[in-house]
């Protein structure tokens, strides 16, 4: 028996309980869908993400991340990332921005 897992990692924020309760809290998504299906509500916003930690735990969380395959294109599209967070309530400045590397282990 092995234990599967994904690596995760790029430049973005990481989805906090704080983050969630605003989204909820402005009508993005209701608190049952989020539990539910995270994915699904994460899907709608539309922005990059990625699930990481344990799922032999419930140990889940997630990530959105900036698009972009290089440096250049990451910086290039870090505004219209920040201002579609913007958008829903939360509120970033690229210094929150930070080096994400993680694991998803499934």
């Amino acid at each position: 028996m092995g234990v599967d897992y994904n690596g995760v990692g790029g430049i973005g924020i990481k989805v906090t309980d704080d983050i969630i309760c605003e989204l909820i809290e402005n009508g993005t998504f209701i608190e049952e869908d989020w539990d539910d299906d995270p994915d699904e509500c994460l899907n709608d916003i539309g922005l990059a993400y990625a699930s990481a930690g344990n799922c032999y735990s419930g140990d889940t969380y997630y990530y959105w991340f900036v698009s972009g395959k290089n440096l250049d294109e990451i910086n290039a599209n870090a505004n219209g990332f920040i201002k579609k967070l913007d958008d829903l309530g939360i509120r970033v400045t690229t210094k929150d921005l930070m080096v994400i590397e993680d694991l998803h282990v499934y």
